[in-house]
């Protein structure tokens, strides 16, 4: 976390403690000397240890020792590593702020009346002063010693679920970020593979069709720099990967020619979604190399997105004959094992993605994820 931010929390922290224990210490003295004033005066108010004015003052200047100290109980938090010297340390701070308010007291007076022994009725030195009063010294160094603990603890406290906040953010940006790699590295396993075989495709034309080899290439040329372009995005829009699988096709469209038929469809509502990047291009290809390609004749591809009670819907359709023959791992485990792993790296278990024969003669892929308009995560 940015140290800026991590001083300025800590600051905050540190003021709204220090600030509400002074307020409670402060009012709580102050009422007590109001008690006495009310009830033990000598009719002016003016018994020594009972003057308003002194213990105002008194507390005013405690304050900064106060905040001095949980500053410097925050940084023994973070810089003192074995607790029991932690809490030594802090302790000693304690007494330490303890012992300093008899004096403080004493340093008021002068302050208010212009000497330390205004009350006595004669000149008496500080000496014999602070100490000629030992059990009330030791009275208030040990509620203050309280006090000053007792914000130690709450500091601490903290401190101690703000750093666990704090690690619970560092280890989701981490997660995130590692999701993140995982997820550009499976999606550069699949580029590859997708233009190795768009190569292949261009490589046969060239001996059978050479005209048809051009026009592919041309697709092909457009289509790649759209790949490229997908690839530096982990998701896009329905839309935009419609208009991917579009010229997908149209380029598997020039190889076939009129044998092959294409249909792609989307309803408004779902047009504004976010989805995997190249999402559909690997069933698509499944479909036209383990289908359109191995079997002759008529053969049609058909894509329909639809947005359904909160989830969306996408489903492609290989209806060439004998299409729904099982086909074998070595051609379709790829594509289709990577495609399942983005998934559930994505969406853990809120989708669900199948394909397999129909019943019909055709080969059914369906998608169903979470339908969201922002990417996921």
């Amino acid at each position: 976390m940015n140290l800026r931010l991590l001083l300025s929390k800590h600051t905050l922290l540190i003021l709204g403690i220090g600030l509400t224990l002074w307020a409670y210490g402060t009012l709580t003295d102050i009422l007590f000397v109001y008690y006495q004033q009310v009830f033990f005066g000598d009719g002016g108010g003016r018994v020594v240890y009972v003057d308003m004015d002194i213990r105002w003052l008194q507390h005013l200047m405690l304050l900064p020792p106060l905040l001095l100290g949980y500053g410097a109980a925050v940084w023994l938090q973070h810089r003192c590593r074995p607790a029991w010297l932690m809490w030594t340390l802090q302790a000693g701070l304690g007494l330490l702020y303890a012992l300093i308010c008899r004096p403080m007291f004493f340093a008021s007076i002068a302050l208010v009346h212009g000497r330390v022994d205004f009350y006595m009725d004669q000149p008496t030195p500080l000496k014999q002063l602070l100490f000629g009063s030992l059990f009330m010294w030791i009275s208030n160094a040990t509620s203050n010693f309280v006090l000053y603990m007792m914000g130690v603890f709450l500091l601490m406290m903290m401190l101690s679920r703000l750093d666990l906040a704090e690690e619970r953010l560092r280890l989701e940006r981490l997660s995130s970020e590692w999701l993140a790699i995982k997820l550009r590295t499976l999606q550069w396993q699949i580029n590859p593979h997708f233009l190795f075989n768009s190569l292949n495709t261009v490589s046969s034309l060239l001996r059978s069709s050479p005209g048809r080899a051009d026009q592919v290439l041309s697709k092909f040329g457009e289509l790649l720099r759209m790949t490229l372009k997908e690839q530096e995005n982990l998701y896009t829009t329905v839309s935009d990967e419609l208009e991917y699988v579009h010229r997908y096709l149209e380029m598997e469209k020039i190889r076939f020619e009129d044998r092959l038929k294409l249909s792609i469809e989307a309803d408004e509502a779902s047009l504004e979604g976010w989805v995997p990047s190249l999402l559909l291009q690997p069933i698509i290809e499944n479909a036209i190399k383990h289908g359109v390609a191995r079997v002759p004749g008529a053969a049609s591809i058909e894509v329909n997105v639809a947005r359904r009670d909160g989830n969306l819907v996408m489903r492609v359709k290989n209806s060439s004959p004998g299409a729904a023959a099982p086909p074998d791992d070595s051609g379709t485990g790829f594509g289709m094992r990577h495609l399942k792993e983005r998934l559930d790296t994505i969406y853990r278990d809120t989708f669900s993605f199948s394909y397999g024969p129909d019943g019909a003669g055709a080969w059914v892929a369906s998608i169903e994820l979470p339908f969201t308009t922002r990417a996921p995560g």
